[in-house]
């Protein structure tokens, strides 16, 4: 089996992103690619079967290579547990490998990604490091950048992964800490052998969403700028003073989706005088038509949800920290840091791949 595992020592740190990324690189190179994500952490129906968020897209994105029950063999459904440790016995090792070589079969290359962490599916004797060997796969270890506790959760990945890690990427280092990254980190990790592949910087667009994808999220009505919802929000800034100042303050940042109660006619038109890329209009209090036509001639998508501001808020947040890779923009962006900052030569080649 030719292959490569893309698995991380904490939750959302780029693994589904990076892995899709590989895929798709390996397609322009006329290969025939799988993707598997053995177990699925958060359920989600795919083409009528159990499987994962994450496999959802990535899947139909790869144009849906192989059966989907194969692709995420493994969910973790809400009474899994109560399952693994009852009398119904299952060997989950066995319908992994099988999975994964019935996929295989049919592709020149398998690309997998791990669940939350490494340590996930340790119960069912299915950690990243046993999935690996099982497998006999190499591993990409993403970490994401943490100061000091990023060379800890390494080395404590590394010692667990063995022979069966390829190497290591760190992933989301903000500006400021690049140079230890490169000065420090780097020479540190190459002393103790482990192969240092490159680092991706904390960026904009891959911290980004788009507007449609707020406006699911919050169960909001579109009320303006319906052709627009693909624009990319990197910012959220909350409405709550009077004009005069609003502006002033919305000119801060661009790119930005401003809260506001749906009343407040004042601050909306002020937050359309700045670089604003969408209206969030709270408390279900539909906005003047003014604002709208200027909405609309301004190309900003206003949406009008239920929520007052402050649960509208810690809704955005909540999907601004776990938000994933489900974006076009975000791919393509990444496919382009991948092929600028990390070294792909020593991924291929672990996956046998004569370039």
């Amino acid at each position: 089996m030719r292959g490569i595992y893309v698995v991380s020592t904490t939750e959302y740190s780029g693994k589904s992103t990076i892995a899709l990324s590989i895929a798709m690189n390996l397609k322009e190179m006329s290969k025939k690619v799988a993707y598997m994500k053995p177990i699925g952490t958060m359920p989600s129906k795919v083409d009528g079967e159990d499987s994962c968020e994450d496999v959802d897209y990535i899947w139909n994105e790869l144009g849906k290579p192989g059966d989907v029950k194969n692709v995420c063999p493994i969910v973790l459904l809400s009474n899994f547990t109560e399952k693994a440790f009852g009398k119904e016995k299952k060997d989950y090792k066995k319908i992994v490998k099988n999975a994964a070589f019935s996929l295989s079969k049919d592709h020149d290359f398998l690309v997998l990604e791990g669940a939350g962490n490494i340590n996930q599916g340790s119960f069912i004797d299915l950690s990243a490091a046993r999935v690996a060997s099982l497998l006999d796969v190499k591993t990409i270890l993403i970490a994401k950048y943490s100061s000091i506790l990023t060379v800890d959760e390494i080395l404590e990945a590394s010692a667990k992964l063995k022979t069966n890690m390829s190497g290591v990427i760190i992933n989301m280092v903000p500006e400021s800490e690049i140079e230890t990254v490169e000065n420090i980190i780097k020479p540190f990790l190459n002393k103790r052998n482990i192969k240092y592949l490159g680092y991706l910087k904390k960026d904009r667009i891959l911290g980004s969403i788009s507007i449609g994808k707020i406006a699911e999220h919050l169960q909001g009505r579109v009320l303006a700028g319906k052709k627009y919802l693909d624009k990319m929000i990197e910012s959220f800034m909350v409405g709550a003073m009077g004009q005069e100042q609003a502006i002033s303050f919305f000119r801060k940042k661009a790119n930005k989706a401003v809260i506001t109660g749906g009343d407040r006619s004042d601050v909306q038109l002020a937050a359309l005088e700045t670089p604003t890329n969408a209206l969030i209009l709270t408390g279900n209090l539909n906005p003047r038509p003014l604002v709208i036509s200027k909405a609309e001639d301004e190309q900003v998508p206003v949406i009008l949800v239920k929520e007052d501001t402050l649960s509208a808020i810690e809704k955005t947040e909540e999907l601004l920290s776990h938000e994933r890779v489900h974006e076009n923009q975000k791919i393509l962006h990444m496919k382009e840091l991948l092929d600028k900052n990390i070294d792909l030569s020593v991924i291929y080649k672990d996956m046998g791949l004569d370039q």
